[in-house]
């Protein structure tokens, strides 16, 4: 019984351990749940690393990443949650933890003749602009420290 017992202790400790969030995340803006979305992106892929050194860009194949990334669009606003791991075992965490979610929330508004959006990430807050047809964007923040 005292076997099982821990056993059954040692399961639920490795279960909640993985229930645990990271602090970097931000909380979305609203405790809204908005589930009419207008439109549902979604990407898989790998991404391939390169560092600047000696004034020219090498190849880094130890900070290379698997992502995904889903976008919700209601109208003028987008949602995105980012995850990334990081896939080569030599990985020496200075570009953050081997495992990493974003969430990044555009809220896109026309001013004049321009179209403007209000940036809110778990990276940073900020502001960006672009064309009519969302082919040529521009997007600034500040990163959070």
């Amino acid at each position: 019984m005292k076997k099982s017992l821990y056993f059954i202790s040692i399961i639920a400790l490795f279960w909640l351990s993985g229930c645990s969030v990271s602090n970097k995340v931000i909380v979305p803006l609203t405790s809204q749940v908005v589930a009419e979305d207008t439109y549902t992106i979604i990407w898989n892929g790998t991404s391939i690393a390169y560092r600047y050194a000696d004034e020219k860009w090498e190849r880094a194949a130890n900070y290379d990443y698997q992502f995904s990334v889903m976008q919700k669009r209601y109208d003028n606003l987008w949602k995105s949650v980012k995850t990334l791991h990081r896939m080569h075992p030599d990985y020496d965490g200075k570009a953050g933890q081997r495992d990493q979610t974003m969430y990044f929330e555009l809220n896109y508004f026309s001013r004049h003749d321009s179209i403007l959006c209000k940036l809110a990430t778990s990276l940073g807050n900020g502001k960006g602009f672009t064309d009519v047809e969302f082919r040529n964007q521009t997007l600034e923040f500040k990163l959070k420290t």
